[in-house]
C-alpha cells in the first residue's frame, strides 16, 4: 500500500458512517477532559505515597538488575523527582483505563451505534452485563502487560544493556533516575500496549471498521506498534522486538478470535 493509497482510504474512512462515529467519539473524548485530568490528579496524589516503597523494592528486588549493576543518586532531589514520575505515571494509567473505558462503553454495540449516526445522536449506551465482563479485561490484560513486563520484559533488557557494556570491558552504572524512568517506562508500555486485543474487538465488533480495512492497514499499524517500541525502548532491535512484538502478536490474536466468534443478526461482517 502507498502512501497515496493510504491517504484515499483514510479520506474513505473519515466519510463513512465509522468515520463520523470516530469524530463523535473525539467529542466525546474533549467533553471528558476534566473528568480524566481529575483522575490523573488522582491517581498522581494517591500514587506518590507509594511511590517510595515501589522505589525501594525495584532497587533492591535482586532478580531484576543483574549483580554487578550499581544504581547512583547524584542530586539530593532526585529521589523526590523519581517519586513524582511514579505518581505521574499512575495517574496516566488511570487516565488511559478511564480513557478505553469510555471507547469500549461507545463501541459495545454495533447495531445501536448504527442507529444513533443515523440519528446523529451518539449516547453512551447504559451499562449492561455484556459491557460488564468486556470490562473486565482491562484490568486483566493491564496485569497480563505488568508481569510481561516485570517478568520478561525488563530482566531481559536490563541482563542484555549489562552484557554488552560488559563486552566492551565497562561496568553498568545507572542513574536513579535514569533505571527506574526505564522501568517505568517498559511497564506502562506494556501495561497499555496489551489492550490491543480488547480495542482490536470493540472496533471490529462495533463496525468501525471491518476486518478487510484493518487488513489493508495491516503495515501501518505494524508500523505504528514500532514507532511505540521505538518510544519507549533503547535504541537496540531487541529491545524494540520485545516492545513492538507483543503488541502486533497479540493485534493478530484479535483478528483471528473475532473470525471464530459468532456474528450478531445486522452485526458488522
Amino acid at each position: 500500500m502507498t502512501d497515496s493509497d493510504f491517504e484515499m482510504n483514510l479520506e474513505n474512512l473519515m466519510d463513512s458512517p465509522g468515520g463520523r462515529i470516530i469524530l463523535e467519539i473525539r467529542t466525546h473524548v474533549m467533553h471528558r477532559l476534566p473528568l480524566l485530568a481529575g483522575i490523573f490528579f488522582l491517581g498522581l496524589i494517591g500514587g506518590y505515597p507509594l511511590a517510595s516503597y515501589i522505589v525501594e523494592w525495584l532497587v533492591t528486588d535482586a532478580s531484576l538488575a543483574p549483580t554487578d549493576t550499581s544504581i547512583a543518586v547524584l542530586t539530593p532531589v532526585e529521589f523526590i523527582a523519581i517519586k513524582m514520575r511514579f505518581a505521574a505515571g499512575f495517574g496516566i494509567l488511570m487516565a488511559s483505563f478511564m480513557l478505553i473505558y469510555d471507547v469500549v462503553k461507545i463501541g459495545l454495540n454495533s447495531q445501536s451505534l448504527r442507529e444513533r449516526v443515523e440519528e446523529a445522536d451518539l449516547q453512551i449506551p447504559k451499562m449492561n452485563a455484556k459491557m460488564i465482563v468486556v470490562m473486565l479485561f482491562i484490568p486483566l490484560l493491564a496485569i497480563a502487560g505488568l508481569v510481561y513486563s516485570y517478568g520478561l520484559l525488563l530482566p531481559l533488557l536490563l541482563d542484555y544493556l549489562a552484557n554488552d557494556a560488559a563486552s566492551a570491558g565497562l561496568k553498568t552504572e545507572w542513574r536513579l533516575s535514569a533505571y527506574l524512568g526505564f522501568i517505568l517506562n517498559m511497564t506502562l508500555a506494556s501495561m497499555l500496549g496489551f489492550q490491543t486485543p480488547l480495542m482490536t474487538m470493540v472496533v471490529l465488533r462495533s463496525g468501525l471498521l471491518s476486518r478487510a480495512d484493518l487488513s489493508k492497514w495491516r503495515r501501518h499499524i505494524w508500523f505504528g506498534a514500532t514507532i511505540l517500541g521505538a518510544l519507549f525502548s533503547p535504541p537496540d532491535p531487541l529491545s524494540l522486538f520485545l516492545v513492538a512484538g507483543p503488541i502486533v502478536l497479540l493485534f493478530e490474536l484479535a483478528l483471528i478470535l473475532e473470525m471464530m466468534m459468532p456474528k450478531k443478526n445486522g452485526g458488522a461482517e
